[in-house]
C-alpha cells in the first residue's frame, strides 16, 4: 500500500499467533510452484505464527488494517487490497487479477476490467496483452523485469521506479521489526527511521 499510495507506515499494533501447532512436513524434496502434493509426511511442531492481525498508522494520518492467514481453507494465494476514501473506494484481489472493484456512495459500484487502452503510461508499460486476455501472477515478473531493464538501458534509475528499490526493502524491514516488537510487547510501536535514511521511491499509478 505504500507503493500504491505513497504513504509510509508510521506505527503498528500487531497480534501474531499460532493456531495449528503441528503440521505435516513432506519427507522428500518439494519443488517451488509444484502442483503435486506429497503423500508421505511427518509431524512437525510449529513455533512460528500462522496468523497476524495488524493495525497501521500512516505518516499522512490514514489508518490501515492487515489480516494475514496461512490457515484459511480454500484460499491459495489471495492478496486483497482496498483503499477507502471520502469520495470512493478501490479494491483488487489477486485471485481475480483482471478486475478492479470501484465503490461509490451516490451511484452503482463498478467492476473495471483490465484494458491497456484505458490505462495511463505506467499501466500500459506493465501490461503485455490486450484487453480480454487474462494476465496474472506470472505476468508480474515480466512487468518487473521490463521496468528494471528499461532503467538498465537508460543507464540510471528513473525518478519514480516501477519496481522496489533497496530503500524500499530497507523500509519494509523497519516496518517488520516494529511489527515483531509490537507483538512481543503488546503495544503500539513506532517505525524507527533515522533522519538520514533514504526515502522510499515515489509511488507510481499501477494497473490492476
Amino acid at each position: 500500500m505504500t507503493f500504491v499510495t505513497g504513504e509510509h507506515v508510521a506505527s503498528v499494533m500487531a497480534d501474531l499467533t499460532t493456531f495449528i501447532g503441528t503440521r505435516q512436513e513432506p519427507t522428500g524434496p518439494v519443488e517451488t510452484f509444484s502442483t503435486d502434493r506429497s503423500t508421505e509426511t511427518v509431524d512437525r511442531e510449529i513455533a512460528t505464527e500462522d496468523t497476524a492481525t495488524i493495525l497501521l498508522r500512516f505518516d499522512g494520518g490514514a489508518r490501515g488494517a492487515v489480516s494475514i492467514s496461512q490457515i484459511s481453507p480454500g484460499r491459495k494465494n489471495s492478496l486483497v487490497y482496498e483503499i477507502d476514501g471520502s469520495d470512493g473506494a478501490w479494491a483488487w484481489d489477486s485471485e481475480r487479477p483482471d478486475e478492479a472493484w470501484i465503490g461509490h456512495r451516490e451511484r452503482p459500484n463498478e467492476i473495471l476490467i483490465r484494458n491497456p487502452a484505458l490505462m495511463n503510461d505506467a499501466g500500459q508499460a506493465a501490461a503485455a496483452l490486450p484487453g480480454g486476455h487474462v494476465e496474472g501472477f506470472f505476468d508480474t515478473f515480466c512487468a518487473h523485469f521490463r521496468a528494471v531493464y528499461a532503467d538498465v538501458v537508460a543507464g540510471r534509475p528513473s525518478s519514480s521506479p516501477g519496481y522496489p528499490t533497496f530503500a524500499d526493502g530497507h523500509d519494509e524491514m523497519l516496518v517488520g521489526d516494529a511489527i515483531a516488537r509490537s507483538a512481543r510487547e503488546g503495544r503500539w510501536v513506532d517505525v524507527e527511521r533515522s533522519a538520514s535514511a533514504p526515502s522510499s521511491a515515489a509511488p507510481v499509478e499501477t494497473h490492476a
